[in-house]
């Protein structure tokens, strides 16, 4: 297979060189980093040079944007890719790296009156994350959470074996036998 050389002609050159003349900025879109030539390396650096902001102001940049003043605050709750809800409580020792708690720690311990340790964990009843009903929560360990959830699989596979829960192929999900 035989290379071709792309040329560029005189017309092609004039005319990306005026575009450059009406706009510096937008010819660097899309190039790769340490393509510029040092010409604009020097006038780039030059014109951040002595720009320093003071502690105070990069302080005070940080609070403008914490909480409600955020435009992306929901209310200081956030979805988990686990399916529990986090909610906002840097206050709280056992707070995430985000200053995020679980909410059904949360309720639990309200509801107990103290903070729950590290080895205790919460079981959902019915199997809903997002249920954080007090009736619907139950401490355990990790093992028994474990247990739980193995015993809750076991019963299914009962029930799937007596004919009461079949899977439904046309919707793809599992259903209790009618009739």
């Amino acid at each position: 297979m035989q290379k071709t050389t792309r040329t560029i002609s005189d017309a092609s050159r004039k005319r990306r060189s005026d575009f450059m003349k009406k706009n510096p900025l937008n010819y660097w879109l899309g190039k790769k980093r340490g393509a510029e030539t040092p010409e604009w390396r020097d006038k780039i650096s030059s014109s951040l040079k002595n720009k320093h902001k003071s502690d105070e102001h990069k302080n005070n940049i940080s609070l403008a944007k914490i909480g409600r003043k955020n435009p992306s605050y929901k209310d200081g709750t956030t979805l988990a890719s686990s399916g529990h809800m986090l909610v906002l409580r840097r206050d709280h020792p056992f707070c995430n790296s985000n200053g995020r708690v679980l909410e059904h720690r949360l309720v639990m311990e309200e509801h107990i009156g103290r903070y729950l340790e590290k080895y205790e964990h919460i079981h959902h009843v019915d199997g809903n994350p997002l249920n954080n009903n007090i009736n619907n929560l139950y401490i355990t360990t990790a093992s028994g959470n474990s247990k739980a959830h193995r015993s809750f699989e076991r019963l299914l596979t009962v029930l799937f074996d007596e004919g009461i829960v079949v899977f439904n192929r046309e919707k793809g999900e599992y259903e209790r036998r009618q009739g």
